[in-house]
Formats: structure tokens, sequence, C-alpha cells
């Protein structure tokens, strides 16, 4: 029988040795065998599907001393190895999520994340919930559980695309990342989650992608 999910789990191995007095040895290790992939998903609900994004709805006051939120919601989870053991380390082999934004042919922006005691560029902690487990294939919206539950993954600070206000981010911003006032451009949200697995491949990890138009429409 297939155990569930694949081979993961809390295992025991032994490893038996018989001397030539037919003496018998046991040596016992315990390890544990992670099969399971990430969930990767990524949205922008403060707007209608394939809705522009309008700087100006977002940029209240229009000035540069004030954050320009826009919220990304979305799944970063992992899930935990054994539910019926204490979701402690190891058995909790969640290890981080990133955000990264791109302006068309343009270079990628990492962003800032939610993290304990503020901000930071890498989220150690489970986001939103797949609801369904021992998930194979995409984990996306399309795919997703009727029931999945969508979280805050991090808040896109708006002025780091305009021109005028781009200085005033915690980060740097490349030239090629900035929007002039009056132009309209597509840009690209990555989202990057993966666990602590050892495997020769690396960690076992789930990525997702959402496009969206961006126009910045404030006045100069």
């Amino acid at each position: 029988i297939s155990p569930p999910c694949g081979l993961s789990g809390l295992y025991t191995l032994r490893l038996t040795v018989v001397d030539a007095s037919a003496n018998v040895y046991y040596d016992t290790q315990r390890i544990w065998i992670d099969n399971k992939w990430p969930c990767a998903a990524i949205q922008i609900t403060a707007v209608p599907p394939c809705a522009v994004v309008n700087l100006s709805e977002f940029a209240t006051p229009p000035d540069c001393s004030v954050p320009w939120q826009l919220p990304l919601v979305g799944i970063a989870y992992d899930e935990y190895i054994d539910y019926t053991l204490p979701l402690t380390r190891p058995n909790d082999n969640f290890d981080y999520y990133w955000i990264k934004v791109q302006k068309q042919g343009g270079s990628w922006v990492q962003i800032p994340v939610l993290g304990p005691g503020g901000s930071c560029f890498y989220g150690t902690s489970r986001v939103g919930d797949p609801v369904k487990r021992c998930i194979s294939g995409p984990c996306d919206p399309a795919h997703l559980d009727p029931a999945a539950v969508f979280g805050l993954l991090a808040n896109f600070d708006l002025r780091a695309i305009d021109p005028l206000c781009s200085s005033s981010v915690s980060y740097p911003v490349p030239p090629d990342f900035l929007l002039p006032r009056g132009q309209c451009c597509d840009y690209v949200f990555w989202l990057w989650v993966q666990d602590r697995t050892i495997t020769t491949g690396g960690p076992h990890w789930a990525q997702a992608l959402w496009p969206v138009r961006i126009c910045n429409d404030l006045k100069s």
C-alpha cells in the first residue's frame, strides 16, 4: 500500500550485524523524509480581474512621504510532514518565501515582505492555506480547493516605480524599473516558496506569477 503523500514521515532505520560467533548487534537511526512540495499562489485583488492598476487610486495622498500600498495576497505554504506529531522542526519543514517584481523587459526587484518585528525580504512564516493536502500539479487559483485561504503576502509600495518618489522607499530601484508619469507598462510579480529538504537537486520549491498593467496617471 502506498503511504499518503508518498514516502513522507518519521522513519526508523535499523542496522543488524552478526559476528563470527553469532552475536547479534543492532543500531537504529530515525530520519525525517519529506516528499511534499510547497504551494505558491499570488494575486492582486485590490482591483477587478484584468483591470489596470492606476497609481492615482493608491497614492492617497499623492505625495512621497506616505507609502502607496498595493496588497499582494496569496498562499506560501508547505505542509507539515506528519500532522499527528508536534508541529515543530524538523516536522515543520517550511523555509521561506520571497517576492520579486519586474517591469517588462527590465530588472527584477525584490520587495520587502511581512516578517517578525517588521519588514524584511524573506517571509519565514506560512501565509494562507491551500486546505487540500498532498497537492500534486499546479498550485494556482484554477486548481486550488474552493475553500483555500489567501493571506497577505506583502504590500508593494507603488512609490517604487514613480520617478519622483522612488527614492523614498527603503531599497534601491534601478532606472529600468521606473514608470514615467503619463505612461503605462506591464509588470510581473513573482512569488517563490521553498522548504528545507536536502536533495541532490536542492530543496523542494514552488513559484507563481501574476502579471498586471500599471499606469502612472499622476500629474507632474
